[in-house]
């Protein structure tokens, strides 16, 4: 399994990863691009792609002939938010393929859903517990099973699916914005005894729900969860998924978004410059973008790779 970093980037530039498949007729290809212009040191966002398929026998095993991959992305917050990203960025991985070794059917959604639910919350632990770093870390995860797509997160990453038709695209977000806007989110807060602070802020957090903060979860009302929201649609070809981080999301549609990545996509612009150019056009700062193309079904694996794109100050 490959690892593959980004240059750094200066305030202000745009870095990128090109999709890693070369054959022209695999079913899967990506782009990752970022953009950091804040002088903040605590924010840091990074990438994970994985083909659990390649990588792990059992997991292969299990899910025959089903092809499992995986997506994701962190964003960290706090001094330690950097390390806390990379910790998850295996960590999370690990837990998930582990959990999803015990499902007996690979048709049984609910039982898939639970095994990631138990991985962020096992996972959210390990990195107090045994890395010993803390910090708040917002997760979208999307794991792909066979024809299903599978979508977890906490905090306020998104991730989008649109499928593609002739004569216009279907786009739908499938990720809940766990912030305290949501009225299920400070119901349950209120409920287990917490407060809202003026400005929005729980336990100090702009998030509801995110990784990292098991230590601290020890001495509250453990308000701030790692039980992510878990969401499974079915996967049709052609369609793309975004994943982005939310400063993207602030300043572009859904709708937007899905009429620019089609519109390119059909005109057989690659993944990667198709999300270069969401990155340099959006009027924000401190993103991460990753775009999967789903082109159409197809028995070609996916590279046994990861990338791991981090944002630095130069």
């Amino acid at each position: 399994m490959e690892t593959v970093r980004p240059p750094r980037a200066e305030h202000g530039d745009i870095q990128s990863n090109k999709e890693t498949t070369t054959p022209k007729e695999s079913s899967t290809v990506f782009g990752v691009a970022s953009k950091r212009k804040s002088q903040s040191p605590v924010l840091e966002t990074s990438v994970a792609i994985l083909d659990a398929s390649e990588v792990c026998e059992q997991v292969a095993f299990v899910f025959a002939p089903h092809r499992v991959s995986v997506f994701a992305i962190y964003r960290g917050y706090g001094v330690e938010g950097e390390a806390a990203c990379q910790k998850l960025a295996s960590q999370l991985h690990v837990s998930v393929l582990n959990k999803l070794c015990s499902v007996t059917h690979v048709d049984n959604a609910l039982d898939i859903q639970h095994a990631i639910t138990e991985a962020f919350v096992e996972a959210d632990r390990l990195l107090v517990r045994v890395s010993q770093v803390s910090a708040a870390v917002c997760a979208v995860l999307c794991i792909v099973i066979g024809s299903n797509l599978y979508v977890a997160n906490v905090g306020d990453s998104r991730a989008v699916y649109c499928e593609m038709y002739r004569n216009g695209a279907f786009g739908m977000q499938l990720t809940a914005d766990d912030s305290t806007a949501a009225a299920e989110e400070r119901q349950r807060i209120y409920e287990g005894g917490g407060a809202i602070s003026a400005q929005g802020l729980v336990e100090g957090e702009a998030v509801t729900r995110s990784l990292g903060r098991a230590g601290a979860r020890l001495a509250t009302h453990d308000l701030v969860v790692s039980q992510p929201h878990v969401h499974c649609v079915r996967l049709e070809t052609p369609s793309f998924l975004v994943l982005a981080s939310a400063s993207f999301w602030r300043t572009c549609s859904v709708e937007e978004v899905c009429r620019k990545v089609q519109a390119q996509l059909q005109d057989k612009t690659e993944p990667h410059d198709v999300v270069t150019r969401l990155v340099s056009d959006a009027a924000a700062d401190d993103m991460t973008v990753l775009l999967v193309h789903f082109r159409r079904q197809s028995s070609q694996p996916m590279p046994s790779s990861t990338v791991t794109g981090q944002v630095h100050h130069a």
